[in-house]
């Protein structure tokens, strides 16, 4: 697919932050020019149908910069859109600043926050893993979860044979 054309006269940049989960994203578009939110929205997690959001938003407005938090639904999302001509962006987590006793979270009231934040400049971009990369952590990650469940189902098994009044014969359990 090539990557789409902006056919706006506009040349402003336009932030759009969004929150992502696993079967919806909501969407927070916000010109750091003007300081006006452009629109809210809610779409489902579908890759054809952010991209057509975000390409009549580009038309419509001027050039789009879009980023995300990272979290567990990976990098595949940054990696569709950079390849469809949308730049995007993944954030820290532990860049975005919580105020003390903000406890109430919405994924539209992220999303905005997330938009007015990275049109400041005030988040720290993740470096991007390539594939390969991705799939050593994955690995790694998976063999560190293992070994924790190997010393956990360990000290379990030794403390129910303790409980029963047995003991392992030998020096080592």
């Amino acid at each position: 697919m090539l990557p789409h054309i902006n056919s706006s006269t506009s040349s402003s940049t336009i932030f759009v932050g969004m929150d992502v989960h696993k079967r919806t994203i909501a969407l927070c578009v916000y010109n750091a020019r003007t300081g006006v939110i452009l629109d809210e929205r809610g779409l489902p997690h579908d890759l054809p149908k952010i991209t057509k959001y975000l390409w009549k938003v580009q038309d419509r407005h001027g050039q789009v910069r879009s980023c995300y938090e990272a979290s567990s639904c990976g990098f595949g999302l940054q990696r569709a859109l950079q390849a469809r001509g949308i730049s995007c962006e993944v954030i820290a987590p532990s860049s975005i600043p919580r105020r003390p006793g903000e406890r109430v979270k919405t994924d539209r009231r992220d999303a905005k926050k997330l938009a007015t934040l990275y049109a400041a400049g005030l988040l720290t971009i993740v470096c991007i893993p390539d594939e390969e990369q991705e799939a050593i952590r994955s690995l790694l990650r998976c063999r560190g979860d293992l070994a924790e469940t190997i010393t956990r189902t360990k000290q379990q098994i030794l403390a129910f044979l303790q409980a029963r009044g047995l003991q392992c014969p030998g020096k080592t359990n």
